[in-house]
């Protein structure tokens, strides 16, 4: 991403082996759990997801959109515009009346390393079926683009 937030712990310079031992043990940064997402495809993006919990505990659904698998790279630049500008206005637009939430609670960056947008739903842990919560998110912001982009034949049009 292209922010970067870090968090300095204090290093007690008395105490090295214990703390090298806590960064470079067993529970350490040198050996982290894999991340698993769910993943998905619609007709105007692409999505990984899972939920993540955050330092203070609490539950947090996580979202990565990608351009569907249909756009080549070489293909890709022609729906700039609708990905950098549509897009997250839309997305704006939907969230805020799917999750009845606004910012802080949720967020979204443009990542440009891997051209996806990430989203954030914070405090969503209490919900009994996250994956279809999501789903159903998902399927009405997908819907939505259907609906401004007119029939499926024009949507690569509509996205340009």
């Amino acid at each position: 991403m292209t922010e970067r937030y870090v968090v300095p712990e204090e290093f007690d310079e008395s105490n090295i082996p214990a703390q090298e031992a806590k960064v470079w043990g067993k529970e350490g940064a040198m050996s982290p759990e894999p991340m698993f997402f769910k993943q998905k495809d619609y007709n105007f993006f692409r999505v990984e997801h899972r939920m993540e919990t955050d330092r203070k505990g609490q539950q947090n659904l996580v979202v990565h959109f990608f351009l569907p698998r249909s756009v080549k790279p070489d293909e890709a630049h022609p729906l700039r515009n609708w990905w950098l500008v549509t897009f997250p206005k839309t997305l704006d637009v939907v969230a805020r009346s799917y999750f009845e939430a606004e910012a802080p609670r949720l967020q979204a960056k443009y990542t440009t390393e891997v051209a996806s947008w990430w989203f954030k739903a914070q405090g969503y842990g209490h919900l009994l079926d996250p994956d279809a919560f999501l789903q159903a998110f998902f399927e009405q912001l997908d819907g939505t683009f259907h609906a401004q982009a007119g029939p499926p034949s024009a949507a690569t049009e509509a996205m340009a």
